[in-house]
């Protein structure tokens, strides 16, 4: 299907180059984004497989240990027996609003964009919520993106350190953006040492996924550019990760301290002079990643 989405895509460029024309260039850009999404859905999806040695009946009186997933992630339960999977909004074994996944193995969920950041309780509901009473519930915690763009990452102009982020929890993501000459580097101590430092990326865009091991503990990200001269200047920020969420911390988990975002603007199209040529130049560009995905 993508395939074919992508071949309709390069007959539409054909069409625009042949007749230039401000709304069929509008219309393409469109339409190239949602090649754009699927691509990025694609890339990052990821299989969570929950067998039948984990879903089943716990034998410490539950709840089952809590997953994190990613948005575009299929989370695949399989089981013996007699069980199935509901997702739960209330987090506990009240079926209020309850959602279907499966009465039969394996069923399959795929995280969708509007869970991230909440915590998914799936339950077995079998024998009047016998067996979810008895602790065969999980908890799944869909990680967000937290951004920080060029308004924040950069040398503050009050000598520093940039604004810490709390609140952060495991299977988050957060994105560094900027303009200028920066980087991003985590430092194992809230200093500008390098020594043992982790490169988390040298251009705009540089991500970083919070890991199990960052649990409870803060983390230290740097700019390292010209030998340090600008975590010197302030350019350093502490992210503080919650703990793992348990049984007792699964419901009212605080969100992270928001984060100033700078303002942002839309593409200017067409014009009275060199329209074309921008747009010829920006199809073009597009054009090679959409072919590219027509072998998908």
């Amino acid at each position: 299907m993508l395939s074919l989405f992508c071949i309709r895509q390069l007959q539409f460029v054909h069409h625009i180059l042949a007749s230039p024309n401000d709304e069929l260039f509008i219309m393409f850009i469109r339409n190239f984004s949602s090649v754009l999404v699927l691509l990025s859905s694609s890339a990052h999806a990821a299989d969570l497989s929950i067998g039948s040695d984990v879903w089943r009946i716990p034998t410490d009186g539950g709840p089952l240990a809590a997953q994190t997933a990613q948005v575009g992630d299929t989370i695949t339960f399989d089981w013996t027996n007699i069980h199935d999977v509901w997702i739960h909004p209330s987090g506990t074994c009240d079926v209020t609003d309850r959602i279907e996944v499966g009465t039969a193995p394996p069923a399959v969920y795929t995280v969708a964009a509007g869970d991230a950041g909440m915590d998914l309780t799936f339950s077995c509901d079998v024998f009047d919520l016998a067996h979810c009473n008895a602790g065969m519930l999980m908890n799944v915690y869909v990680g967000k993106e937290i951004a920080i763009d060029s308004s924040v990452w950069q040398i503050p102009g009050d000598g520093g350190p940039l604004p810490p982020i709390t609140g952060v929890r495991v299977g988050d993501t957060l994105t560094f953006d900027w303009t200028g000459t920066h980087d991003v580097h985590i430092h194992p101590v809230n200093t500008c040492d390098q020594a043992n430092r982790i490169v988390v990326g040298t251009s705009p865009g540089a991500s970083y996924t919070v890991q199990e091991a960052d649990a409870g503990s803060d983390i230290f990200f740097a700019c390292d550019v010209f030998s340090g001269a600008h975590c010197n200047n302030g350019m350093i920020m502490t992210v503080s990760v919650l703990p793992l969420v348990t049984d007792e911390t699964m419901t009212d988990m605080p969100t992270p301290s928001p984060v100033s975002m700078g303002a942002t603007s839309s593409p200017t199209v067409g014009g009275t002079s060199g329209g074309f040529a921008i747009q010829t130049a920006g199809i073009l560009g597009a054009v090679a990643l959409v072919a590219a995905t027509i072998m998908l």
